[in-house]
């Protein structure tokens, strides 16, 4: 199979902001309640107002406040790639706006979470979530 485009990508994408990876993908357990959960994506802990950037070029599809992810903003890759950044304290983009590779997005927030600001991301491939640290570059 000849991947191309964003599916070529995997392994080589750019962090979306510098900080430590707080939250994995996957199966968590609540250190509170106990209480399994899935994170669809990963959570990056960085300080309020940084920048956030597109780890590759597209559109974005939606800009706006959702339950449980705060201010986010959502962009199409194409062949059915999407990106989610969420918990920003602003989006710096507009529905319908070209993005590319770099393009500032966003700035880290903490809207949505009950803890420390961070940037909670996710990747998904026809609406199903992917791990994201196996699609970032390993620094």
């Amino acid at each position: 199979q000849n991947a191309k485009g964003f599916a070529a990508m995997k392994g080589r994408l750019p962090r979306p902001v510098a900080g430590a990876v707080v939250s994995g993908y996957g199966k968590v357990r609540h250190p509170k309640f106990g209480t399994l959960t899935f994170n669809n994506g990963i959570l990056i802990e960085a300080p309020e107002g940084r920048a956030v950037k597109s780890i590759y070029d597209g559109t974005a599809v939606y800009t706006g406040w959702l339950k449980g992810y705060g201010n986010i903003i959502i962009v199409d890759h194409g062949d059915g790639y999407y990106t989610l950044f969420a918990h920003l304290l602003k989006a710096m983009k507009e529905k319908g706006d070209g993005v590319a590779r770099g393009d500032v997005v966003g700035l880290v927030g903490s809207t949505g979470l009950e803890s420390s600001p961070g940037l909670y991301f996710e990747i998904r491939e026809r609406g199903v979530s992917r791990d994201p640290s196996a699609w970032l570059a390993v620094r």
